[in-house]
């Protein structure tokens, strides 16, 4: 009973001696070098960070250690605009305060406004960034970015290619990357990285018409059509899709197809008059294809209101405005080939009334002309002459007439007849001047289509 007072208090002592060990442990500790740490203060709210800086900032608005806290803190949590602001008061410090880093505000500084669409100051920020140190891929990767926004892709593919192969998984250089190789007509190349990274931008409409019209340049047209066709509605990249996808139909002779392209292209209210004028013009010769003048004349006339002086669009108006009003004319000149001989015999009919014509042979080469041996039995003459009917409408030249000759002599053809939508030359007149060979232009040939009658036969 007497010694229970003296364990209680040894165990006090114990007690209190282990505490103060504890403390004194913890107060003294060191570090793997065998320093004593200090030790650790409590890291302070990011809210009472910001407000001592703003409280500094109102005593000295120049205080670089308020800015550059406010910066950082800006920065970290995507406020890019008021992190511009910081690190652009910053940047303007940077010459009279050693103690600040150069590099990192003017790489932050241009990624902010990078990220705010100031592309004249996001650029100047980040060329300050670049010439203090090339080997940053977030500067290298903004860089690039840039230059491809400002239409320098040479210069963009450069900084990107270096980008990359820092960090290869990072997919927004890849795609900046292919549209760069796409603007310079890299096509392949453009193809190649875009693959790796398609299924990541599923809505981004300028990649998309990159990667389409890569495919579509480079022979893969059933694809790119695909996306083309998918774009042809976006109010920003629909009139250059639906352009494209209208050319490539048209290049591949599918006229109805070609016009809805192009119709729907036009219908945008928001286009470059340039691309306007072109799907215009485009649209004219699908129709002209389709031997549909009259629409044809339109989409015409509606390119001379903008541009009276657009390619050949006033000389295709007063072609087509000819055929469209004669239409023995039109056939001559663009019908099928069947319809153009049926028209040629009615001409020969014509030509000779009263007269018994047999046509023994008819042949024709290409669109260009045809040739038709026929016997001709008049009351006081029988004769069998050869007629070529030329669909051009330019000047039929010396050479051609040599090559009519030589027919004429081939089918042992009493005389010949040469008929022109055009004129003849000089020189193919003079050729004929003592030979069997009568040259008919296009004035004669008005005279008799008037004779014709394009809705019987012979």
């Amino acid at each position: 009973m007497t010694q229970l007072p003296l364990i209680i208090t040894l165990v006090v002592v114990l007690a209190v001696l282990a505490t103060i060990a504890i403390y004194i442990n913890i107060t003294t500790s060191t570090d793997e070098d065998g320093k004593k740490k200090k030790p650790k203060k409590k890291k302070k709210n990011k809210n009472v960070l910001i407000k001592e800086a703003q409280r500094k900032l109102a005593q000295n608005p120049k205080d670089p250690r308020a800015l550059k806290t406010l910066a950082d803190i800006y920065y970290e949590d995507n406020i890019w605009a008021k992190a511009y602001t910081m690190y652009s008061l910053l940047s303007e410090l940077c010459a009279t305060n050693p103690e600040l880093d150069e590099f990192e505000i003017s790489s932050r500084q241009g990624i902010c406004a990078f990220k705010l669409n100031k592309t004249e100051e996001a650029y100047r920020a980040l060329a300050v960034a670049y010439k203090l140190r090339q080997n940053s891929f977030e500067v290298l990767f903004h860089l690039g970015a840039l230059e491809q926004k400002r239409g320098n892709a040479e210069h963009a593919i450069k900084l990107l290619l270096k980008a990359n192969e820092m960090v290869p998984s990072h997919i927004e250089t890849k795609r900046y990357l292919a549209i760069a190789l796409y603007n310079i007509h890299k096509y392949k190349e453009a193809l190649t990285i875009a693959r790796q990274i398609i299924d990541q931008f599923p809505d981004d409409k300028e990649f998309l018409f990159a990667y389409a019209d890569s495919m579509l340049m480079t022979g893969k047209k059933d694809q790119a059509i695909a996306i083309l066709s998918h774009l042809k509605i976006d109010p920003v990249w629909g009139p250059k899709a639906a352009y494209k996808a209208g050319t490539t139909h048209l290049s591949q002779h599918k006229y109805d197809r070609a016009i809805a392209d192009m119709e729907i292209g036009l219908r945008h209210e928001v286009i470059d008059t340039t691309l306007r004028l072109e799907m215009s013009y485009k649209l004219a010769q699908a129709y002209i294809a389709k031997k549909e003048v009259k629409k044809a004349v339109e989409h015409l006339r509606n390119i001379q209101r903008i541009n009276p002086r657009y390619k050949d669009v006033e000389k295709l108006i007063n072609y087509y405005s000819e055929l469209n009003q004669n239409q023995n004319l039109k056939t001559y000149l663009i019908s099928s080939p069947p319809d153009f001989l049926t028209l040629c015999r009615k001409i020969i009919a014509a030509y000779f009334p009263g007269a018994f014509v047999k046509v023994n042979n008819m042949s024709m080469v290409t669109s260009e002309y045809a040739d038709l041996v026929c016997e001709v039995d008049a009351r006081k003459w029988q004769d069998t002459i050869l007629f070529r009917f030329m669909r051009t409408t330019g000047v039929v030249g010396e050479l051609s007439i040599r090559d009519f000759h030589a027919r004429l002599k081939d089918t042992r053809a009493d005389r010949g007849i040469c008929i022109s939508a055009g004129d003849f030359s000089q020189e193919a007149k003079k050729f004929v001047e003592a030979r069997l060979i009568d040259l008919l232009p296009k004035s004669e040939l008005l005279k008799i289509l008037k004779k014709v009658d394009s809705r019987t036969g012979l």
